[in-house]
């Protein structure tokens, strides 16, 4: 336990340091509007009300001194390699699934078990595709809004835009897909769930997760997985 809160003290230190940055990237600033361009517009005419252009955004200090380039970088990694973590430790745990499925011997419950495997691996895969399409929208559009910084392009202004736009539902989303997809994709979740909020009797029924072989010269227990 004591290794355990010492890691996640640790992640959330490293998590504040990497995230410190952005107090000094972002901040009020005012777009500048040629005077020029006003006496113009109200000599002939065409009175162009300006009104307030304060906009909290990225400072022309964090443009200009490369601090936005280097965050952008940041977080993509911090994108990248969970992902690649998640999909490996995944990957990992279904061929470990679909081996054990493979030289388990023959038994009564052989379908039974099958399913199972299925089903969470099934779930994993949900699982990584859920969390990458949760937060992809968010690093498409900074690194979108990184680059009209560079080459201003009114496309890439108004993707930027939508991808925040959407970026920002996602966000809350992430944080509560799980528990729904656990809850659509097993039925020992929903049992769980229903006897937390007292929908169901409090005492499951217990199912077997071995079984005894008999014959073939085998004797003892023979490890089965869980069923989700």
């Amino acid at each position: 336990k004591k290794r355990v809160r010492a890691l996640i003290f640790v992640l959330w230190i490293v998590s504040l340091m990497s995230a410190g940055p952005v107090f000094a990237m972002v901040g009020v600033e005012r777009d500048y509007v040629d005077p020029t361009n006003l006496r113009w517009m109200n000599e002939t005419g065409l009175f162009l009300d300006v009104g307030d252009t304060r906009e909290c955004r990225m400072t022309h200090y964090a443009v200009q001194s490369g601090l936005m380039g280097a965050m952008v970088w940041l977080s993509s990694v911090f994108f990248f390699m969970p992902v690649f973590c998640l999909t490996m430790l995944y990957s990992l745990i279904g061929r470990r699934l679909w081996q054990r499925q493979r030289e388990t011997n023959v038994s009564s419950r052989v379908s039974h078990r099958d399913k199972s495997n299925r089903q969470t691996i099934k779930m994993l895969v949900v699982v990584v595709l859920a969390f990458i399409l949760c937060w992809l929208p968010f690093h498409v559009g900074r690194y979108l809004q990184f680059r009209s910084l560079d080459a201003p392009s009114p496309l890439l202004s108004v993707l930027s835009e939508y991808c925040s736009l959407v970026s920002v539902v996602l966000f809350y989303l992430s944080a509560a897909i799980n528990p729904i997809l656990y809850n659509t994709m097993s039925w020992k979740y929903r049992g769980a769930a229903a006897r937390l909020f007292g929908l169901a009797d409090s005492q499951p029924s217990r199912c077997r997760t071995a079984s005894t072989l008999k014959g073939d010269g085998s004797n003892g227990w023979t490890e089965s997985t869980v069923s989700l």
